[in-house]
């Protein structure tokens, strides 16, 4: 009955329709953005590191910036996080800043650090073994 009622409303004030439909698609979008994000993700053998940023994903996409839109992006790594598949060699890592923040950097320099280092190891043995 309260979902009823609450589609009743929705139908007679027009903003709050937009609204809601503007919200679906969102959501409905960056849902199969994450799918497609995990689906290469997937594919990948290598060492791979994948940092969401849960503070935004642009300088815009920021608490209180235009284009900050918390839900979008929740269903954005919800996605990703629901069919990522992570193996000995590849990590999908939250991280709490935006993507511009100077913490951020840091991570994903840690994390590119820590795949160069794997990538050496594995290409060094891989060298090994053919001589």
């Amino acid at each position: 009955a309260l979902a009823i009622d609450a589609f009743l409303s929705i139908q007679e004030e027009p903003e709050r329709k937009e609204r809601a439909l503007k919200y679906f698609v969102q959501t409905a979008a960056f849902t199969a953005m994450g799918e497609f994000i995990a689906a290469k993700l997937n594919a990948m053998e290598g060492p791979v590191r994948f940092l969401l940023p849960e503070g935004g994903v642009s300088a815009l996409d920021a608490p209180g910036k235009l284009f900050w839109m918390p839900d979008a992006n929740l269903a954005l790594f919800a996605a990703i996080e629901k069919n990522f598949r992570p193996t000995i060699n590849r990590k999908l890592i939250r991280r709490p800043e935006n993507i511009n923040d100077p913490a951020f950097a840091e991570a994903l320099l840690a994390a590119f650090k820590e795949v160069s280092a794997a990538a050496a190891i594995a290409s060094n043995s891989t060298l090994r073994s053919t001589f």
